[in-house]
């Protein structure tokens, strides 16, 4: 076994913990964490705030804050503007200003405290996801769910390894007999639900 740094570098499931130390982080609503990663996201570039693997962490954090808000119910349309009010903060803050000092040494704190953390396990609706940021020369999960098909262990997610690309991937351990020959496909009717999220 290696451990070792996978080359995508930042995991992005992960990454919005990188965040957790700004004002606000914990008690935002979905759009104003959307307008608050954006702005810091658009700083960092402006004023060359952070390191590659933070920008990237930023960026998947913003992403992800994103998706919160449109689940919560927030427009595309409000949200390109949300990100546009950011983007011009950002640009009309100077980059030796206090407060944006403030900001980048929370950030990168809250950045190394997340490089120490090997594994953590999110709430889903049905199951817990886990989540490894361990690379490995043989290919493990790097995000997986566990479930179940009867008696059957079944295994969802994303693996990986080191100098191996992630990869979407379903594991069913069949249990017994008679086993199944062939499997149904769920998939989204767009006239009925056109966007991929729920919202309300």
């Amino acid at each position: 076994m290696i451990l070792g740094r996978s080359k995508r570098g930042v995991s992005l499931v992960a990454a919005a913990l990188t965040l957790a130390a700004l004002p606000g982080a914990a008690s935002a609503s979905p759009a104003q964490t959307f307008y608050e990663r954006s702005f810091v996201l658009a700083a960092g570039a402006r004023c060359n705030l952070f390191d590659a693997r933070l920008t990237a962490a930023l960026n998947a954090a913003t992403l992800q804050a994103r998706g919160a808000a449109l689940r919560a119910g927030t427009s595309e349309i409000d949200l390109a503007a949300t990100r546009a009010r950011a983007q011009a903060r950002a640009h009309a803050t100077p980059c030796g200003s206090a407060d944006l000092n403030v900001v980048r040494g929370r950030v990168q704190t809250g950045f190394a405290g997340w490089q120490r953390t090997r594994s953590m396990t999110f709430p889903g609706q049905r199951g817990d996801w886990s989540a490894d940021r361990a690379a490995y020369s043989r290919t493990t999960w790097r995000l997986m769910q566990a479930a179940s098909t009867g008696a059957s262990p079944v295994r969802f997610g994303v693996a990986g390894g080191i100098e191996q690309p992630d990869v979407l991937t379903a594991v069913v351990s069949w249990y017994g007999r008679p086993r199944p020959t062939g499997a149904r496909l769920v998939l989204r009717d767009p006239s009925i639900a056109a966007r991929p999220w729920l919202s309300g």
